[in-house]
């Protein structure tokens, strides 16, 4: 079972979870002794069911926003799942490739061009369900309100 330490981590929240489990070790990365650790697996797991959550394909893209990538255009940053990994510097280069290798088998899509959902893009889930929290507290009750419950109490908008 592989290991990996803290120096091999640059995100801090995944830092944060390798320092949590308190355990020390050798890492399988660098080779470093008596260092804290944590399973890869455990973090490529944790990591990389965050990615599949965040990222989405260019075949769920609207058509502006595929449009826009394949007219050439940077605006719309549609990118192979390694890449995007890598431009977020999460640690090391062999992790960010097990990890990228996760998220793409994860992902149950045939794309290998993906982008990260922050919530700006035309295509989001953030939006829709915004959209319809404001119509139902405008036009609706404001208190008892079985909508703005559901989206309050959502997990993912938590």
């Amino acid at each position: 079972m592989k290991k990996i330490c803290e120096g091999c981590i640059k995100n801090h929240v995944l830092k944060e979870h390798l320092i949590e489990a308190n355990k020390s070790g050798d890492c399988s990365y660098c080779d470093n002794n008596s260092v804290k650790i944590i399973e890869s697996e455990i973090l490529i797991k944790f990591a990389g069911d965050r990615f599949v959550s965040s990222l989405y394909p260019i075949s769920e893209a609207t058509p502006y926003e595929a449009g826009m990538f394949f007219e050439g255009s940077n605006d719309i940053p549609f990118d192979e799942v390694g890449y995007i990994i890598q431009e977020l510097e999460v640690g090391h280069e062999t992790f960010e490739d097990e990890l990228s290798t996760y998220v793409f088998e994860h992902s149950d899509c045939p794309d290998d061009l993906f982008i990260i959902d922050y919530g700006e893009n035309d295509n989001n889930s953030y939006k829709s369900k915004w959209l319809q929290f404001v119509r139902s507290t405008a036009n609706k009750h404001r208190f008892f309100n079985k909508d703005a419950k559901e989206f309050l109490d959502s997990p993912k908008f938590r």
